[in-house]
């Protein structure tokens, strides 16, 4: 097997989050492994120096197919970030139960279903790396947002799933703490604790100081902002 040490698996890498994750950690020494749907994409050239995986994560066998061709290939992931999403909206958004209950469930299968996939099969490869070296701190990185907070109709399908998204994560960390093992729900906020606009490379400079343990001293779920120096700042709540 190949070597376990700093190797991230990232599933769900999209045009800003996902793919901005996996060049800062390329940048930062890491092995990075890059999960995505479209397997017309894995051979980007953006994606240069990163080993690309097909995973459908909607479907709980994709999910475990694509972590053993990581951990073959590269060695047991000491960091998981979880950046897939799903989002339906309906027509009316003062009428969320206007989605067909079809696309509901499908929104859940990636939100939340393909998040507990990956945390099973995270989990059991985190505590196969405390055996072997009790000093390492494996982490599981969930992308999240503020629905589970501040829930608007517009919202329904995502919030539903961000919701059991950010419970998972809580009982994760309940769960595996005094194991060594740490697991974050991350959401970047406005400065004054709003709704913010997405930023791929502040979620990867957030995700990086999390990972080094900088960042997400509070517990499980961060918020954080970026100051007016460019600067992350974690955000209490």
């Amino acid at each position: 097997m190949a070597s376990a040490s700093k190797v991230v698996f990232i599933l769900g890498a999209g045009p800003r989050i996902g793919i901005s994750v996996a060049k800062r950690f390329l940048k930062d020494g890491y092995k990075v492994a890059i999960g995505k749907r479209n397997p017309r994409t894995l051979h980007d050239p953006e994606h240069k120096d990163m080993y690309s995986v097909a995973v459908d994560v909607s479907q709980p066998s994709s999910v475990a197919s694509a972590f053993k061709e990581v951990t073959e290939n590269l060695g047991i992931p000491q960091l998981v970030v979880y950046n897939a999403a799903l989002a339906t909206f309906p027509a009316d958004p003062t009428n969320p139960f206007t989605i067909a209950p079809d696309a509901f469930q499908q929104d859940i299968a990636v939100n939340a279903t393909g998040a507990y996939a990956a945390l099973y099969h995270a989990t059991s490869r985190f505590l196969q790396l405390k055996e072997q070296d009790r000093t390492v701190a494996p982490a599981f990185i969930a992308t999240g947002n503020l629905t589970p907070f501040m829930p608007k109709p517009l919202f329904v399908t995502l919030g539903t799933g961000k919701s059991a998204l950010a419970y998972l994560i809580n009982i994760a960390n309940k769960a595996y703490k005094e194991r060594g093992l740490r697991f974050y729900y991350v959401a970047k906020t406005s400065p004054e604790g709003g709704p913010p606009q997405v930023d791929g490379p502040e979620y990867a400079e957030a995700f990086l100081q999390i990972a080094k343990g900088e960042l997400g001293l509070e517990g499980w779920e961060v918020r954080f902002t970026v100051n007016n120096q460019g600067n992350i700042v974690e955000i209490s709540h």
